[in-house]
């Protein structure tokens, strides 16, 4: 007997677990379903086979085979490592394997004959009272996840319980077999918090992205989209939209510092909201650039009166300065609009109106308020059909001037202007500028000239030269999104290519333009420098984060150097200063040998103009 049982023991220890694995990919189920088969056919063969008197005499199922076999099968069901029971029809366990007795850290003997309820925590025990009484209610297999805490520590498992019938197809029994799937539960409970934890980064990116952090207000892109959105409504109402543009907000952060900067701002925001609010609830407040505000009320408003309330509002803000012992009150630039339903236009138009207005209204410095009629503004006139069909027809074209290096008389690159080609005929910038922004055309002519950049010149561009292109900061503000076309082109070219900003538009973008000059390398240069408020701290900031590489000084001054002592003495600062920070400056509108001259004594270090060389049709230049 000895030997035999050794045999046996080979047979289960060796082969067992490879012909379980064997027998299930024949029958094509899992292994626990096999168990399952297994245990219910050897319970029938107990109740009904081994104990019917008609087979105790047949040799090849005498006692010790069938004792093997009650072995056998216990031996299968203690070598898996999912718990596995069996319960009678009073939910008594009738059978443990030894990893369900481990799992609760008893022995076998302490378990069989137990009801749940008698040696699990109540809690538990409800559930596993539940889930039987499903499984023989229904008569099929049912599927539970449940939990058992087990040295402090909850852990979860698959639980599948099978009623088992006798062959009259009366159920004898309740099998359960469960597997341990705290690992997978605690991986899908990590992955959720992430998930959750994303969803809150990506919201708060999402709110620092359409919201500006001081004010609360939404920014630009956000403000514009809200306004569209509105204006697609049916049915809808005349709107009044107001814009506040905060007088020299850029001196305020270098006089008094940004904390203040933004004290001041946050002080803005609030009076204008607690006042808006009490007209209209669902206004739309906006904070377009660093110093510019936009009030959309979704309501018939009067213009004038209600800046005449956004004036007596900031006239009451007075804050105490942290230098000085002062008392600081911001002063404003303000632009309402009726938004009639019959006006077709869209939000970035609308906004674009009044932007140029704003412009105006700084540029003339009489009044420091307006009202326009978008009306007005958008009647058809004989330039702007020009540029439409200059657009249809693709006859936007590059002009070049070159740019000498005065110390080495080589060219160093070449301003691009754009021009309109007509009869033959070519139209400058100066009479066509004003429209363009005017009527929104602003930024599809620059969308045409880079495209001509980009196929035209850049393939044939000696590879030491540069092109000096003007670019509106509407076009610039495309950037925002890397998938718009402009976007697209402005890339493309910007290894080659230096964009010039207007001073003015460099100073109300410039958080904007350092953002972009981190994102994406874009060399600029601030164009007709001089006509705007750069003071020179702004400089040493631009210089130190290499925002600028170039700067050009407007042409204006550069006209008066042999006649105006003073504008004389202002350029000469300007080059000094920009010799001490490494910017290469230009000197623009070199008319004559005089102007030519001065600017050489000066020591400005580039220059340009008709004296030199006047500007040329591209194929002429870069193809000869």
């Amino acid at each position: 007997m000895t030997k035999k049982k050794n045999i046996l023991s080979i047979a289960i220890d060796k082969s067992l677990q490879d012909k379980l694995k064997e027998l299930s990919r024949e029958k094509h189920i899992s292994v626990s379903r096999l168990v399952s088969r297994l245990v219910e056919e050897a319970l029938y063969l107990e109740e009904n086979v081994f104990k019917d008197e008609i087979y105790k005499n047949i040799d090849w199922l005498s006692q010790e085979w069938k004792d093997k076999l009650q072995f056998l099968f216990t031996k299968v069901l203690d070598t898996t490592p999912d718990p596995i029971w069996i319960k009678d029809l009073n939910l008594r366990i009738i059978y443990v394997n030894q990893a369900f007795a481990d799992l609760f850290g008893l022995k076998k003997e302490e378990i069989i004959g137990k009801s749940d309820i008698e040696y699990l925590p109540s809690e538990i025990a409800k559930e596993s009272i539940f889930s039987d009484m499903q499984a023989l209610e229904k008569k099929q297999s049912t599927h539970t996840v449940e939990k058992i805490e087990k040295d402090g520590k909850v852990r979860y498992f698959d639980v599948i319980k099978t009623p088992l019938f006798n062959k009259s197809g009366k159920i004898v029994a309740i099998l359960g077999i469960s597997r341990d799937i705290t690992s997978l539960v605690e991986t899908k409970e990590e992955l959720e918090r992430k998930n959750k934890e994303l969803l809150e980064a990506y919201q708060k990116l999402k709110e620092l992205h359409e919201f500006d952090n001081v004010t609360g207000f939404m920014k630009r892109n956000k403000f514009i989209e809200e306004f569209d959105n509105l204006l697609k409504e049916t049915n809808r109402g005349t709107f009044t939209l107001v814009m506040i543009d905060i007088n020299n907000f850029k001196y305020i952060n270098e006089i008094y510092g940004f904390e203040f900067g933004d004290k001041l701002l946050r002080e803005i925001s609030n009076q204008l909201r607690s006042f808006v609010k009490s007209i209209d609830k669902d206004v739309l407040l906006g904070k377009l650039s660093g110093d510019e505000f936009a009030v959309l009320f979704k309501k018939n408003i009067d213009p004038e009166d209600i800046i005449k309330r956004f004036k007596e509002i900031l006239s009451q803000i007075k804050l105490s300065t942290p230098k000085y012992h002062s008392i600081y009150s911001p002063k404003a630039v303000y632009c309402a609009v009726k938004i009639e339903p019959d006006v077709i236009l869209s939000a970035e138009e609308s906004i674009t109106h009044m932007e140029v207005t704003i412009f105006e209204l700084r540029e003339s410095k009489e009044v420091d308020y307006c009202t326009i009629d978008l009306r007005a503004n958008i009647s058809s006139t004989e330039m702007e059909e020009k540029i439409r069909k200059a657009l249809e027809d693709k006859k936007v074209v590059p002009f070049l001037q070159p740019i000498y290096n005065f110390k080495s008389n080589d060219i160093i690159g070449y301003e691009v202007f754009a021009r309109i080609e007509e009869n033959g005929k070519f139209i400058e910038a100066k009479d066509f500028i004003t429209v363009a922004y005017r009527k929104d055309f602003i930024v599809p002519i620059d969308h045409e000239i880079l495209e001509k950049v980009k196929k035209g010149m850049i393939p044939i561009l000696e590879n030491d030269k540069k092109l000096f292109i003007n670019l509106s900061s509407f076009s610039l503000n495309k950037l925002e999104n890397i998938a718009d076309p402009m976007a697209k082109e402005i890339i493309f070219i910007k290894d080659r290519s230096v964009f010039e900003i207007n001073e003015q538009e460099f100073l109300r973008n410039i958080s904007n333009i350092a953002d972009i000059k981190r994102s994406y390398n874009i060399n600029f240069s601030i164009d007709d420098f001089g006509t705007g408020n750069t003071s020179f701290r702004t400089l040493i900031k631009l210089s130190e984060e290499k925002i600028i590489s170039y700067l050009k000084i407007d042409g204006l001054l550069i006209k008066e150097l042999g006649k105006s002592e003073s504008k004389r003495n202002i350029v000469k600062s300007i080059v000094a200063a920009c010799k001490q920070l490494g910017i290469t400056t230009v000197a623009e509108n070199i008319e004559n040998e005089e102007i030519y001259e001065a600017v050489l004594d000066i020591g400005i270090d580039c220059g340009q103009g008709y004296y030199l060389s006047k500007p040329e049709h591209y194929e002429n230049i870069l193809k000869n």
